[in-house]
């Protein structure tokens, strides 16, 4: 298996760091709670996936754009989440970058798939 983590540290750095079986055990219930709970709208699911894709993040108003949602309704879905842990946010000059938190959604997924079928997983993984 140790293979397995040398090949995807070369591959993915961030997801290496997130891969620690062991800390998927970490996550508090509350914290799982939150983040299935930001992610259980469709709006905010199509957010996340785009801030995955764009790793480099966007701007409110490039999604709100990308996605015809009016600006309040966008940081309401931000604010969301954001307080899950699923993105986070930085300043440029004048403009807020969102970006999405791959770590959470590692950690989240192995917490899911723990007692059920995590072997299946790092073998899909790795």
């Amino acid at each position: 298996m140790t293979a397995h983590f040398e090949r995807l540290n070369h591959e993915s750095d961030s997801f290496t760091k997130a891969a620690n079986f062991d800390n998927c055990t970490n996550m508090k219930p509350t914290d799982v709670i939150k983040a299935l709970d930001a992610l259980a709208q469709d709006s905010r699911l199509a957010i996340y996936r785009i801030l995955v894709q764009q790793s480099d993040g966007l701007t409110a108003g490039a999604l709100a754009t990308r996605l015809n949602i009016t600006p309040p309704t966008m940081s309401h879905h931000l604010e969301q989440l954001s307080n899950s842990g699923l993105t986070e946010s930085r300043r440029e000059g004048r403009y807020i970058i969102y970006t999405a938190t791959p770590t959470l959604m590692s950690q989240l997924l192995l917490f899911l798939a723990k007692n059920c079928c995590l072997d299946d997983l790092a073998e899909s993984f790795f």
